[in-house]
């Protein structure tokens, strides 16, 4: 014996879960969605699977038919007329029904809860008497895992694209290292408004001379008098300076730089020779992802 569907819990759960859907979408999406519009898509959703329970060979129950209301619905919901920000809002809004739907009846799967609910497929639509602490566990759990990936997968592709290699040359001698862009930085060598790269020693200490790398490998403090030291006693065949500094790591004070020969963004642009490197004494990535901080202006 089959269950018994009625309709207005069907309509009300689809209501429910499209909203979640659609919301989702918008997550994914990073797009803002009016909570009016959102609900109006979610009870057009909701009435085209009750109408999908009905004996019809309309169009609407064929695939194409499906995919016509779905772009329809994505259009209405986001208000979205260009043609490529409909494709992409489609194919999220079907990957995160996806992970809904696989979510849901993996849980269901696993807890053999399959096993005892009666199913009613019309025209492709799939009504099950799940309980409802199963329903509201799987869709908590394919919304968190959907946000959470995406999360993820979004900060490491943005990370991937921020991250360069830049070569920096200083007297014919020339290292390549990463770079993480950082388009907040506004620190310039305060005389000449140069904008400054900070790179860690450990990475230019075989391009610096021999006074400044005793003094970085004996402390990661020193006063401006030390500092002193070091320019006046190179004068001729290194250009140094001082840099003040505010927004690196929790302390503030004078950093070492060097004005290098040239410095190239590999794969982006032409060797820039207008910069100042500042010698940083600190680590700028627990993980090793980059071991330079670099001007936005100079990567673009």
């Amino acid at each position: 014996m089959q269950p018994v569907i009625y309709i207005d819990v069907l309509f009300l759960l689809n209501f429910f879960i499209n909203s979640i859907i659609l919301y989702a979408t918008s997550k994914v999406a990073k797009r803002d969605v009016n909570l009016l519009f959102l609900s109006l898509g979610a009870a057009i959703g909701a009435l085209y699977a009750c109408v999908m329970f009905l004996d019809i060979t309309a169009i609407t129950a064929t695939i194409l038919g499906r995919l016509i209301f779905s772009i329809l619905l994505v259009m209405l919901t986001f208000r979205a007329v260009n043609w490529r920000t409909v494709a992409k809002l489609t194919a999220i809004f079907y990957m995160t029904s996806f992970a809904f739907g696989g979510t849901v009846f993996g849980i269901l799967f696993l807890t053999r809860a399959s096993t005892t609910l009666g199913m009613v497929v019309s025209n492709g639509e799939v009504y099950l008497n799940i309980p409802i602490g199963i329903l509201m566990f799987g869709i908590c759990a394919a919304y968190t895992g959907v946000v959470v990936y995406t999360k993820i997968v979004r900060r490491k592709f943005e990370n991937e694209r921020l991250i360069v290699d830049v070569k920096i040359n200083i007297k014919s001698e020339e290292i390549v290292t990463k770079a993480l862009i950082d388009t907040g930085s506004e620190l310039v060598e305060p005389v000449s408004k140069k904008p400054v790269i900070v790179v860690e020693y450990d990475v230019l200490m075989g391009l610096l001379p021999e006074n400044v790398a005793d003094l970085y490998n004996h402390t990661a403090d020193f006063d401006c008098e030390i500092l002193v030291d070091i320019i006046e006693s190179n004068l001729g065949d290194y250009k140094f300076c001082l840099i003040p500094f505010a927004a690196l790591g929790t302390k503030s004070g004078m950093m070492l730089g060097i004005i290098p020969d040239k410095i190239e963004f590999l794969g982006r642009k032409q060797p820039q020779t207008s910069c100042v490197i500042g010698i940083c004494a600190e680590k700028l990535s627990s993980d090793d992802a980059f071991f330079a901080l670099t001007h936005a202006t100079l990567a673009y």
